[in-house]
């Protein structure tokens, strides 16, 4: 018997959901067939997370670390005790805060969804609480979870796979660095000017960064005036204040000696430039492309909704977290 349209209706319904799921969650059926573990668990874990950011109190930070069980795995006793109790029972995380932050404790879930906590062998702890989720992820094959406030990243076996972010899972920002320093670009201040970026996009700051061949200015001016900035090596320069002079109209000038050239400049490349206009950019994008390609320069381009983009020769180099676009 031939289905009616409503039943074709409900079914070409069904379909379309279920490919959204798929598109949503398909990263997630892989780790589970990875270890050999029920997607279910897996999807409760992220859904946890999804929904955690009501446990803390405004302005209030909340640091937690998890360890997803396997064979492997041996940790020490902890100095208190806790009885296991399901991944569900929310009010356990809310008590302890952040005491269970991968400092020296982390959580542990195993296969049926019941928690327990740990203490983090000595000889595995890191300089910090996300390096040492991602050593243990590592040793024991893994995967393991970060959760430091606005920020969730998940590792497997040493991997960072996803981080979550505005309501979004997005795959982790990964950019060929190296491509550039064949054009005479150190990787290091690559490297460098990246993690500045990273930084930017996490605290919501939109920011620009020009990395130029020389102390060449051409085609840009200051847009702040009654100034004058001393040229000094990156370096030397904390980061908390490089930071801020992102934060300020106009880029941040540096050149392939690691020095700071100039901020708060407005990039003016001619208008006739010939580059890549990529639709649905503003125009700090399109003056990014533009410079890149009239003054051989890679151009780095934070937007306060998250995303990072690299112009080079007036084209779209590379972009992070594109996913993010529109979220605020």
């Amino acid at each position: 018997m031939s289905e009616s349209y409503s039943e074709k209706y409900i079914r070409s319904l069904g379909e379309i959901s279920i490919r959204r799921t798929l598109r949503k969650y398909g990263w997630l059926a892989e780790l589970a067939r990875k270890h050999s573990i029920h997607p279910v668990l897996l999807q409760s874990i992220v859904e946890f997370f999804d929904n955690i950011v009501h446990l803390r109190k405004e302005s209030q930070q909340l640091d937690i670390a998890l360890v997803l069980h396997n064979k492997q795995l041996k940790f020490e006793q902890p100095l208190v005790e806790l009885e296991k109790f399901f991944l569900s029972d929310t009010s356990k995380f809310s008590t302890l805060k952040n005491i269970v932050n991968g400092s020296a404790l982390c959580y542990i879930i195993d296969k049926k969804g019941m928690v327990t906590v740990g203490r983090i062998p000595s000889n595995f702890l890191k300089e910090t609480s996300r390096l040492t989720l991602r050593n243990i992820s590592r040793i024991y094959k893994t995967i393991t979870l970060y959760l430091r406030m606005p920020t969730v990243e998940i590792y497997d076996s040493g991997e960072l796979v996803r981080i979550y972010r505005e309501g979004i899972w997005i795959k982790p920002c990964i950019v060929p660095l190296g491509k550039l320093t064949v054009e005479g670009f150190p990787l290091k201040l690559l490297e460098l000017v990246m993690q500045l970026c990273m930084k930017s996009s996490e605290i919501g700051k939109g920011c620009t960064f020009v990395i130029n061949k020389n102390d060449c200015l051409k085609h840009c001016s200051p847009m702040i005036k009654g100034y004058k900035f001393r040229k000094c090596r990156v370096d030397r320069i904390p980061e908390s204040q490089i930071l801020k002079f992102a934060g300020l109209d106009g880029a941040i000038i540096l050149n392939t000696k690691y020095e700071v050239i100039e901020i708060g400049q407005k990039l003016q490349p001619p208008l006739s430039t010939k580059y890549f206009r990529e639709s649905g950019r503003g125009t700090r994008h399109h003056f990014a492309a533009m410079y890149s390609s009239a003054v051989d320069s890679v151009v780095f381009v934070v937007s306060e909704d998250g995303p990072i983009s690299l112009y080079f020769k007036g084209d779209l180099y590379a972009r992070c977290f594109e996913e993010l676009f529109g979220t605020k």
